[in-house]
């Protein structure tokens, strides 16, 4: 009986996180289809995602904050690199490179798919000057 009365507080907390990550779930998706994305990967509680206009990231933490998401724009991207399960998002300024974006995925499959996804926008974008 005293079991019981530890063991229902830790079940309604299990179940309070697993409502709110599903319903940031749902905010994200809805989020990612406003902004056109395509190609919408989860790797460690990130969104990462091919969009119209760039390459959006979104961390998936308890507290969803939008306002937070590392956008990367294709008229700033100069090239993409595979290292491993990750892409380099390399810029255009050399001075830039410690700073350049990098996204992670979780199999090799993801990472090539993303990677052609992003150098087919690269071309249909117009570089920076």
């Amino acid at each position: 009986m005293v079991f019981l009365v530890f063991l229902i507080p830790v079940a309604l907390l299990f179940g309070a996180i697993y409502w709110l990550d599903s319903s940031n779930e749902a905010k994200i998706m809805a989020y990612l289809e406003q902004r056109q994305c395509t190609n919408i990967s989860l790797h460690r509680a990130e969104y990462i995602a091919v969009c119209k206009d760039g390459v959006i990231v979104i961390k998936d933490f308890v507290f969803l904050d939008f306002d937070s998401n590392e956008e990367t724009l294709y008229k700033d991207i100069a090239s993409v690199e595979k290292v491993g399960n990750a892409l380099v998002l390399h810029n255009y300024e050399k001075e830039l490179s410690e700073a350049e974006p990098k996204v992670y995925f979780g199999s090799e499959k993801e990472t090539v798919e993303f990677q052609q996804s992003v150098n087919a926008k690269i071309k249909i974008a117009k570089p920076r000057k």
